[in-house]
């Protein structure tokens, strides 16, 4: 039974006992409805990176209703059906730079190793603004994450400015599988590894309060060191 136990088995994401980062991001479906069950979502604790989209939050709400252990938080609220809230081990990760539109959100981070992009695209986005904002973030020396919400179907509509965009600068998308209750493969991720030696595990995850799958990735690769190292200031 011990071979087949889930307990002595865990996968990559559930497994403490790995040298990894893990990073989830889901369209939450908006935060205030939503958060207790976020709270109390068992398989969100072991990230070091939470990236909540569509958080329906605007400048009114308080920031500081929305916390989670361990993890510092910053926000992009711009109203009802847009929005991100992202939730980060500051040991591991710091802010880079974030843009807050009508039309998409975008924040950035920085760690020892790698960069993490996260967007969230709103259905009136224009792909190609997104593409240039994320051309001036990515260095083309590092390893560099893109995840999101994209509104935008990865298998139906494969040549959007989006998904050829990050492919002709050397990204690779990881999510092949439909992230929406209605079949469409809408939250992307995209890996640009120029060192090789990048291991992201990606693991979909289907929570009864949103609409949309959760994107677990667990990043292992040969020269992680403790992950514990502080973000060089």
């Amino acid at each position: 039974m011990n071979t087949v136990s889930i307990n002595e088995n865990p996968s990559p994401w559930n497994d403490v006992r790995n040298n990894a980062i893990k990073i989830v991001f889901m369209n939450c479906a908006g935060l205030p409805a939503h958060f207790k069950d976020i709270q109390n979502d068992r398989r969100l604790e072991v990230a070091d990176m939470i990236q909540l989209l569509e958080t329906s939050l605007s400048n009114q709400n308080k920031d500081e209703n929305y916390s989670l252990p361990g993890l510092s938080s910053d926000f992009i609220s711009i109203g009802n059906g847009k929005g991100i809230a992202s939730f980060y081990n500051r040991q591991l990760f710091t802010v880079n730079d974030k843009i807050g539109s009508q039309m998409f959100q975008l924040v950035s981070f920085k760690n020892r190793d790698i960069d993490v992009i996260c967007v969230y695209r709103s259905q009136i986005g224009n792909s190609a603004l997104i593409v240039n904002n994320l051309r001036r973030l990515i260095d083309s020396q590092r390893i560099t994450l893109v995840i999101g919400d994209f509104n935008t179907c990865f298998r139906e509509n494969f040549n959007n400015p989006m998904t050829q965009g990050l492919t002709n600068l050397g990204f690779v998308q990881l999510v092949k599988e439909p992230t929406h209750i209605r079949g469409r493969i809408i939250d992307h991720a995209y890996i640009k590894d120029p060192t090789g030696r990048l291991k992201p595990i990606i693991e979909r995850y289907s929570p009864y309060y949103t609409d949309h799958d959760a994107i677990c990735i667990t990043i292992t690769y040969q020269s992680l060191q403790d992950k514990q190292t502080k973000v060089e200031e």
